[in-house]
């Protein structure tokens, strides 16, 4: 029996870690640009910034219409490139014939379009959205290099580094909204190692008075986890890709943890050690937040790095205060308080 729940714990755990795959377009990552706008109101439509410098969010109240043109448009020519349309019954609907919709699936355009597409040809459209917003990644309002432009010097401070315009029409009127973009310098990440350093000892600490502390521990490790990684999947605009691996990860620990409920001994030590490693793991993927200047998804940087810092610190601390243990035992030093079930 007990074989057969290690077994099938195993296999939960790997379905969900195999799950955990980035999705098929470019999701926000930590940057240390900033875009602004200038301005937010485009007649009934707003506009905004969504992951610092990675997607544009257009939202269009019912009754009203948008259109948002692609890279290829030139009016001034008798070229134009519909990309994405608003409906005033609040559908959404991208153009499969535009060039944007492919380029955009990457942050830095590395795609290859199809060879039938183009703004001389008929729109193919295609719905994305049915209430009125959607986000797209727009290579207008960012830096298209991961490498900092030649001219910045970090020692400056911030400092802008291009401004581009995004053509949208709103009820028949042509609009140009200015992306300006802006290097901020990255903040020191030194800091928030050092809170996950004190929470791992603590968790190391806590952890020699048994089991059943640190199941506590770990549990408290992948709570945290999940908040965390919550900001990455719950509340994201329509357009904007869920990062699934700082999720399903905590996710996979919560199942091992739940399945250590079932055993005693040290075979409920090794699942509570067990469950801790993709919180680890997760932290591990998160760890980019700690020192970029722009945190993406809906949760503020500061609980996003406290997040990421204490579940990889509380996860570690568990499985080193098991060695502690079971070293402690070994060599016959006596733990008053040592294997607590």
């Amino acid at each position: 029996m007990r074989q057969r729940l290690l077994r099938l714990t195993g296999s939960v755990l790997a379905l969900l870690v195999g799950l955990a795959s980035p999705a098929s377009a470019d999701p926000a990552g930590p940057t240390n640009y900033r875009t602004e706008l200038s301005t937010a109101t485009l007649g009934a439509a707003s506009l905004e910034v969504f992951g610092g410098d990675s997607f544009l969010v257009l939202r269009v109240p019912a009754g009203h219409e948008a259109m948002v043109h692609g890279y290829e448009h030139r009016p001034q020519d008798g070229v134009i490139d519909n990309y994405l349309r608003f409906d005033a019954d609040g559908t959404v609907w991208v153009n499969e014939r535009s060039q944007a919709r492919w380029l955009n699936e990457d942050r830095y355009a590395q795609t290859e379009p199809p060879a039938d597409i183009g703004a001389d040809l008929p729109p193919e459209w295609v719905q994305v959205a049915d209430d009125g917003a959607y986000a797209w990644h727009d290579h207008r309002i960012h830096w298209m290099s991961p490498d900092l432009p030649s001219r910045i010097d970090p020692s400056d401070g911030r400092q802008e580094v291009l401004r581009q315009s995004v053509p949208i029409t709103v009820d028949g009127e042509a609009l140009e909204v200015v992306a300006i973009v802006t290097w901020i310098p990255p903040p020191g990440s030194l800091g928030w190692l050092g809170v996950g350093l004190v929470a791992a000892v603590l968790a190391a600490f806590a952890g020699r008075r048994g089991t059943g502390v640190r199941m506590g521990v770990v549990a408290v490790a992948v709570v945290v986890g999940l908040v965390v990684a919550s900001g990455n999947v719950i509340g994201l605009p329509a357009g904007v890709p869920a990062v699934l691996p700082p999720l399903l990860l905590p996710l996979a620990g919560l199942v091992v943890l739940a399945a250590a409920l079932l055993v005693t001994g040290r075979s409920r030590d090794g699942l509570v050690v067990a469950a801790g490693i993709p919180v680890a793991v997760a932290a591990l993927l998160g760890l980019g937040a700690l020192g970029a200047a722009v945190v993406p998804g809906t949760l503020p940087a500061l609980v996003v790095r406290l997040g990421i810092s204490v579940s990889a610190g509380l996860a570690v601390g568990a499985a080193i205060g098991l060695i502690i243990e079971v070293f402690g035992q070994d060599l016959g030093v006596g733990l008053d308080d040592a294997s607590v079930e």
